[in-house]
This record gives C-alpha cells, sequence and structure tokens, in this order.
C-alpha cells in the first residue's frame, strides 16, 4: 500500500473495514480496491496522516507527531489524489477538518452496515419522457430518502426500468406500446422471479417520473403483493423524503345520478379535472366518478398517510363502481394525482376482480387521447 503510516496488521484492516475501501475525503468516496477503467482488482489506497509523522510535515507538531504517528485516529484512507491535495495545502486542510471528515465517512458507513437485513431494500427506477422531456432519477438523493424512510439499499446499484432510447413524446400514439412492451419486458426480465415468495427480494423502494398511464401500468406489475415504499418526488421542497406529519389530505367521492354504460373514473389531486373534457373525450351520455381532494395541489400527497388514505379510497370506488355497472364494461380512467398516487392506483387494482381501466393522457392543449388499457378489454 502506498503511504507512510506504519499500521500494524490489525489496524491496517480496521482501517479498511472502518473505511469500507473508500476515500475518506469528502465529496470522493472513490473506490480503492478496484480499477474504474476495467474494474479489476487493484489496491490504490494511501494511508495518509492527518497530524503528520514528522513536525516539519504537513500539520506537523513537535509533540504530537511522535505520539499519533501510528495511531488509527490518526490515519485517513484516501485516494492517490485525495492524499496528494492535503499535503500539498495543509492551510487548506486543518487537522480538525480532516478529522472530522474522517468521522463523517466513518459513522456513515457504521450506519448504512448496521441494518439488519428485514431494514434493506431493493431500490427500483423508472424514468419515461413527459411531452418533450425526460426527468432521470438522482440515485444519490433517492438512496439517502431510503436511509431518512429507515431502509438501507440491498444492493449497490438500483434495478432501472427505464427505456433511454425511446426518443418519442407522449402524443405520438407508437410512444405507449414502445413504452409499456418494455416495462413489461424488463419487468419480467429483472423483477418478476425475483419478488415471489421465493425469491430474494423481500422490499421495493420505488422511484419513478412518467406520463401517468404507465406509472399506473407500473404499479399494476407489482400488484400489493410485494412490499414497498412509494416514494413521492415532491417540489416544495425539492426532495424524495416522506413528511413527518399526520395525514392532513381530504378526499370526496361525488357519484353519478344516472347510470349508463359509458363509465368514466375521474381523479383530481394535484389538480381539478372538468367533466366537461371528460365528456369530449368519451361523449356526454356517461357515469362519471369523480374522486377529488378538498384542497388539490401537486403537493397534496405529502405523507406516507396520505398515500394510504388515497389507497382506501381507490378502493372502495372501484368497488362501488363494480357492484353498480357490472362485470362487463370498461372504466374510463382520467387522472390528475401526483407519482406516487398514480403508482397506487395500479397497485390497488386487481387483475382478477377489478374492471378493465383505459387510461388517459392530458396533453398541453388539455385534451385528453387514449393510452394504455391495463386489464384485458372487455
Amino acid at each position: 500500500m502506498a503511504g507512510k503510516a506504519n499500521l500494524s496488521n490489525v489496524d491496517s484492516y480496521m482501517l479498511w473495514g472502518r473505511a469500507a475501501g473508500r476515500c475518506e475525503f469528502d465529496g470522493c468516496n472513490k473506490v480503492l480496491h478496484r480499477d474504474s477503467f476495467d474494474l479489476q482488482s487493484l489496491n490504490l489506497a494511501e494511508r495518509a496522516h492527518i497530524v503528520a509523522r514528522s513536525p516539519n510535515g504537513p500539520r506537523g507538531n513537535d509533540v504530537k507527531s511522535e505520539i499519533l504517528v501510528d495511531n488509527i485516529d490518526n490515519v485517513m484512507l484516501l485516494c492517490r489524489e485525495c492524499h496528494a491535495r492535503i499535503d500539498a495545502h495543509p492551510d487548506n486542510f486543518p487537522i480538525q477538518t480532516l478529522m472530522e471528515m474522517k468521522k463523517r465517512h466513518e459513522d456513515r458507513i457504521e450506519f448504512l452496515t448496521g441494518f439488519d437485513d428485514n431494514k434493506k431494500s431493493h431500490m427500483v427506477t423508472y424514468s419515461a419522457n413527459i411531452g418533450e422531456r425526460r426527468a432521470p432519477i438522482d440515485c444519490v438523493a433517492a438512496v439517502m430518502s431510503m436511509i431518512r424512510n429507515g431502509k438501507a439499499p440491498a444492493e449497490t446499484l438500483a434495478i432501472d426500468l427505464s427505456n433511454a432510447g425511446n426518443a418519442l413524446r407522449d402524443n405520438d400514439p407508437k410512444f405507449w406500446e414502445i413504452e409499456e412492451n418494455n416495462l413489461i419486458a424488463k419487468f419480467n426480465q429483472k423483477l418478476l422471479d425475483r419478488i415471489t415468495e421465493t425469491g430474494d427480494i423481500k422490499h421495493v423502494s420505488l422511484f419513478a417520473i412518467a406520463p401517468v398511464p404507465l406509472l399506473i401500468k407500473l404499479g399494476a406489475l407489482f400488484t400489493d403483493k410485494c412490499a414497498m415504499d412509494v416514494f413521492q418526488k415532491r417540489r416544495e421542497p425539492d426532495t424524495w423524503d416522506w413528511q413527518e406529519c399526520d395525514s392532513k389530505i381530504k378526499i370526496n367521492l361525488i357519484s353519478p345520478i344516472k347510470k349508463c354504460d359509458n363509465v368514466a373514473l375521474v381523479i383530481s389531486l394535484s389538480g381539478e379535472i372538468l367533466e366537461d373534457d371528460v365528456c369530449e373525450a368519451i361523449g356526454a351520455d356517461a357515469s362519471i366518478w369523480h374522486l377529488k381532494a378538498e384542497v388539490p395541489g401537486y403537493d397534496c400527497i405529502s405523507t406516507q398517510q396520505d398515500l394510504s388514505v388515497f389507497r382506501q379510497s381507490v378502493r372502495s370506488v372501484l368497488n362501488q363502481i363494480k357492484k353498480r355497472h357490472g362485470t362487463n364494461c370498461i372504466i374510463h380512467t382520467f387522472v390528475a394525482a401526483p407519482l406516487s398516487a398514480s403508482i397506487e392506483i395500479g397497485r390497488v387494482w386487481m387483475p382478477r376482480a377489478d374492471l378493465p381501466l383505459q387510461t388517459y393522457n392530458r396533453l398541453p392543449n388539455r385534451k385528453f387521447k387514449k393510452a394504455l388499457v391495463i386489464g384485458k378489454e372487455g
């Protein structure tokens, strides 16, 4: 190993363990046991003194240098670049600063590796074009939200279901076929066998940004049989974190007066969907069931309790629609809802018990166009 700290073998192993084989300099975190070019095993670590081993060295001290020369608490595991940086500019990296870096890094490793197996969760990500743009998932921010929610990543990399090669916009009918086929194929390939009772995935943390119909489809693929935390991308503040407070959302159901063969479910959470816009898409002769938040807004789902309240509301209205309209119709589904709520619509929907959902996508001109069918069309 490069570097000049003469630690005992035991202390060398302890330093590697405390640092988890990564550079302890703030913001670096480089893996030190693997070549980043060809991924071959390679020792890239250097042991760097905080208080120099010599009084004349960087951050040296007439008394402490001799006392701390081989003390593990005075040594950082660094990559070559970071070691050179702190020694070339010792005034910029005083003793206290480096001590704090070392402690933060080692405390983080201790925290992350201290999770029991039942606190581990597999991170799953999915993004798709919304209009002209795609919003990729920031996996670092997602992992931090998982940790603050009491879970640690079960694997180093997220399981990504995205189709990065689809350049079509969501106003192109081919977009939906391509995205749906990709989503089903990747779900089956990467997840289906792993989330069964005998599979190795026991819990999922889901982060997704995509048009509503695809989020509903994603939820329907998972169903509610897989233990899962569905995360919500918030705007104010910009985070995936759930708020820690009591549920505030109130959802009202407006039932239709007339009974028609043409059935619609309208969900207005992040904004209000006008029934005139629905009728323009499916015709005026329709029974419209409307779930409405008392205070609509993008951040109306801010706690996991809010999401639970919404799930119960969707489950109830699906049951009522089936009871009133029978089993030979399809539910035209119009949704203005946060990402997490859209996913939960699919998770709540039961393929063997519920009516098929014809989902619609809202275009910038406020018009709705057919997107995906969830379940076999009747």
